[in-house]
């Protein structure tokens, strides 16, 4: 995780964060993917200004985990019902209600079907064979200025 960034005042700091990244391990789905969801969700959002936009958005090649399977972090929800909860109900979610977003770029598998469950969430289905080579992020960033709206 990063601290976060004032963009683009930042910009040449988040792209420094993001030359470190490195992809490795994998290969073993599913994986924990709704925790890292959570754990998002969990920041310190901004609170200020009329045109917030709290997007969250993943990439995955594998079907995800359950909450409460891993045991990462105590304050990560322990099912389902309590992830919802989390991301939907104005009063537990961090996020601001109105500007929150959640966009899941992730392969066709019955793991990922809550997310055609949540408000202001998108699922697109993406082949784990083609590297992501379909992504649509026109669409994105198109979602992400509308919300703004």
């Amino acid at each position: 995780m990063s601290e976060w960034f004032r963009l683009p005042d930042q910009n040449a700091d988040f792209k420094a964060f993001l030359d470190k990244l490195e992809a490795r391990g994998g290969g073993d789905g599913p994986e924990t993917a709704i925790d890292a969801i959570s754990l998002a969700m969990m920041q310190d959002w901004v609170k200020t200004g009329s045109k917030r936009r709290h997007a969250i958005v993943l990439w995955t090649d594998a079907p995800t985990k359950w909450p409460g399977e891993q045991k990462m972090d105590p304050r990560l929800p322990q099912s389902m019902p309590e992830f919802v909860r989390m991301w939907q109900d104005p009063m537990e979610s961090i996020m601001d209600y109105k500007a929150k977003r959640l966009f899941v770029f992730a392969p066709d598998d019955d793991s990922w079907e809550f997310v055609g469950c949540l408000d202001d969430a998108s699922f697109q289905e993406v082949s784990p064979d083609n590297e992501l080579d379909e992504l649509d992020m026109v669409n994105l960033i198109i979602s992400l200025m509308i919300s703004a709206v």
